[in-house]
């Protein structure tokens, strides 16, 4: 499904969950990978860098706000 999200404050996990839609997640903090998501357009930036190694255009959301509106394929 792709979803898209205006910028903001908000970790895009806690504004995806405000709009219930559910995304998988566990650890809330960049450790497990499991909230991994694509990234189709617009940046993102991190509150905490994720410890999980990323391919190119993969984002956590647990971690990630958008500084620019985006498009999210989760």
């Amino acid at each position: 499904m792709k979803i898209e999200l205006t910028q903001s404050n908000g970790l895009l996990l806690t504004r995806l969950e405000a709009l219930n839609i559910r995304t998988h997640s566990q650890c809330r903090a960049g450790f497990c990978n499991s909230c991994r998501v694509k990234l189709l357009s617009g940046t993102v930036k991190y509150v905490q860098a994720p410890l999980a190694e990323l391919d190119k255009n993969d984002v956590l959301i647990c971690c990630a706000i958008a500084t620019s509106k985006v498009t999210l394929q989760v």
